[in-house]
């Protein structure tokens, strides 16, 4: 008797996960516009022309992550290293990034802010600290995210129902609110951080599709 199985479907992006959702996607493998190492903008890979373009000197190390492969390193320290996008995008949203934070403890970092004005942001305090989700005047402690640590961190910004977890672990949930979540300019604001993906969604993910993203997002890695 022969047994035959269906081979593991193998997800190439998140658009073959979450369809037209994928507001923004970018990887350290590709759309890198760069001066010697430096980046200078980095194209958006989910059609939808979503590009980010670089402040200050995020570097490219291509054999950074786990796997060997690329990462943009955001510095140590006070700097300047950002990537901003124009598009606009309002409540609910939901952010998964891939990466590392490699600042030393105690040395505030924001992973996520808004261009101006009121900040949304996701940030670590201390070594090892729990992810603060902020936005307009109140936040929540999310998971703890020790320096150097490789991780999956997913983060949906709707009101009540927001959420933040790792690795499509336990989330902690909380309201950070609502104002000053329009967010005109959007930037990944890494004082310290090694980003390997980025994915923007215009909704929140499914349980099914986080589990999918992520391990996605993990395998060709190795995180």
């Amino acid at each position: 008797m022969i047994v035959c199985s269906s081979p593991a479907v193998r997800r190439v992006s998140p658009m073959s996960i979450l369809g037209d959702a994928v507001l923004s996607w970018v990887r350290a493998d590709r759309g890198l516009t760069l001066a010697g190492d430096t980046l200078v903008s980095w194209a958006d890979q989910s059609g939808n022309g979503n590009d980010w373009t670089a402040g200050g000197s995020p570097q490219r190390n291509a054999t950074g992550n786990p796997a060997g492969g690329p990462v943009i390193t955001f510095r140590t320290g006070w700097s300047s290293d950002k990537i901003t996008a124009a598009f606009s995008a309002v409540q609910p949203f939901h952010v998964i990034v891939a990466g590392r934070w490699t600042r030393a403890a105690g040395v505030q970092q924001v992973l996520l802010q808004r261009g101006s004005g009121s900040s949304s942001y996701v940030r670590g305090n201390n070594d090892p600290a729990p992810i603060e989700v902020y936005a307009g005047g109140a936040g929540f402690n999310g998971p703890t995210w020790a320096d150097t640590t490789w991780h999956v961190l997913d983060v949906l910004f709707s009101g009540a129902s927001s959420r933040a977890a790792l690795d499509d672990g336990v989330a902690d949930t909380g309201n950070p609110g609502v104002n000053g979540c329009a967010l005109p300019q959007m930037f990944v604001n890494g004082w310290g951080f090694d980003c390997t993906e980025l994915v923007w969604l215009s909704r929140a993910a499914t349980s099914g599709e986080l589990t999918d993203l992520i391990s996605y997002m993990r395998d060709w890695t190795g995180i």
